[in-house]
Order: C-alpha cells, then structure tokens, then sequence
C-alpha cells in the first residue's frame, strides 16, 4: 500500500480491511475512511503498552454522523485539538461537545507564520518556505524523486511546530481523554500521532507502520481516485498524487525518523531541544500513558 494502478481493486480492499482488523487502536461504530484511531495498544521498546481510551485523533469531525458523534460524546473527552487552518475549519466547523474544550492551532506554518494546509494546491508553500530545512544527506536514495520531495515536506512538520508543543502541553498536563484530528486524518494528525508514539517509547519501525496504516483507512477513498481519473492513474507520477492526495507515502514517515536524528542525535535531545521534555519529564509521560 498505497495501491498501483494496476492493483486489482477487490485485492487492494481486501488487505486494506485485514490490516484495519488487525488494528488494536480500531475504534468501532465508525466509517473507516474517518480515520478515527485510539493510539493505545502499541508495545514499547521497554516492553510496556500505551494505554487505550486517553488518545485519539481522526478526520474532521464536522463529517461524523448523528451516531458517530454518539460514540464520540461516551468517550468523555476533556479536549479537541483541531490541527487545520482557520479557513478550514471554518468550511467545515467542529461541533460542539459539552464539556470539551477545544483549540484550534494549525498543524503548520511557513517560516513567515502563515498558516499551510496541505492539499495538493498549496504543498508548494511548503517546499519553498519550510520552517525546518531538510538535509540532503537524509534523502533515501531509493526513493522517486516525488517521495523524496513530500517526505522533505512532512518531516519538516516535526520542527519548531508550535500545534505538536500545545499538544505535548496538554499531555503532561494530564488534560486526557484527548482528541486532535486534520482534515483527512492522515498527514497533520498522522505526525503528530508518529511524535506522540515516538516520545512513548514505541519502536521507529512500529511507529513508521501505525503512519502507513492511515492507507488501509483509506483505502475506498485511494481506489475511488484512482478509478475515477484511469489515464492519469496509469503515468507513475499521476499515479502518485492520486494515491498521495488520498493516503500517505510510508517514506515521509522514514524520512521524518531520519531527518530528527540527523539534527539532534538521539530521539531524546530532540524531544528536549523542540518540546522541553527533558529526561525525567519524558520519563514521567511515559508512566502516565504506559501500563505493563
């Protein structure tokens, strides 16, 4: 995954809705094209579990049915963080919750602070005003020249990212059962849940894997793409945008582990250097949020 124009469409559902069962952060009652993932169940390198029901990210919830939101409201979330732009949510607002607060802070600004989302039309502005410039040096050489140029774009969103300290924020603060959510669930939330696992201790691979999993998710949406615009889906480039637009690219993911070391060494200096959570109040995160 994500699919290849030439992947028979009933083949790459079938394996999308294996791998969406196999998901111990599933959460059901809904449509699985949401993207709605609780992110406990994930083993940790120190062979300890994130425990279920504290953190959760999705879609945007202004498309969650009368049911869905049912489900939503028995969770008893104390917090919505809504990683989109103003002009996003505005098209489509959260609704309310009672007894939830939420905060709307983008999931990512140019280095001039301008808010970018990332749709197809406006990527650009992140090539061209990134707020963390990627090393050359951390390019997978084996990957397309279009891979390389996206992964570029989402490991940048792990740097200086005034949204991700907010919500590392609201975590030490213990201001769970928390939900953050983007558009499609995919790319701003999909970091920052990739973060979010890192700094609790779960293996890069695991982590990278959990990231792709958003393309099983949404794997009706990639095939109704790819199905819907056939000619552009046969050239490997608009292939790739199709399947891009949709899903993820599994590299971003790699690139994003490769880039943080790159720039600090070790997992741990980063999350110091970029979010304050020096050696004991990592350690503390993860005796909140682990269990044996």
């Amino acid at each position: 995954m994500p699919a290849s124009a030439q992947t028979a469409p009933e083949v790459f559902l079938q394996r999308a809705r294996e791998l969406v069962e196999a998901d111990p952060g599933r959460v059901s009652g809904f449509d699985v094209s949401f993207n709605m993932r609780d992110l406990g169940g994930h083993a940790t390198v120190d062979g300890r579990r994130v425990k279920h029901g504290l953190l959760f990210r999705s879609g945007e919830l202004a498309r969650a049915d009368h049911n869905e939101m049912l489900v939503i409201s028995c969770i008893g979330l104390k917090y919505v963080v809504d990683l989109r732009t103003k002009a996003e949510a505005a098209a489509a607002p959260d609704p309310r919750l009672p007894g939830v607060t939420s905060v709307r802070i983008s999931g990512y600004l140019d280095r001039n602070g301008k808010e970018v989302d990332l749709s197809p039309g406006r990527a650009w502005r992140l090539i061209l005003k990134p707020r963390h410039r990627c090393s050359s040096t951390t390019r997978n050489p084996e990957a397309s020249w279009e891979a390389s140029m996206v992964a570029g774009v989402y490991a940048s969103l792990a740097f200086d990212n005034v949204a991700f300290r907010e919500l590392f924020t609201l975590l030490e603060d213990d201001d769970v059962p928390l939900l953050f959510h983007c558009s499609a669930g995919k790319d701003r939330s999909g970091v920052a849940a990739m973060l979010i696992l890192l700094a609790l201790g779960v293996s890069p691979k695991d982590v990278v894997s959990d990231f792709a999993l958003s393309n099983a998710y949404r794997a009706s949406n990639i095939m109704g793409a790819l199905q819907s615009h056939p000619l552009l889906a046969r050239l490997p480039l608009g292939n790739f945008i199709l399947c891009a637009n949709e899903g993820v690219i599994e590299e971003c993911g790699h690139r994003m582990i490769r880039e943080i070391v790159h720039a600090y060494g070790t997992l741990e200096r980063f999350f110091e250097a970029e979010y304050g959570l020096t050696a004991e109040r990592l350690s503390a995160l993860r005796d909140r949020y682990l269990e044996d």
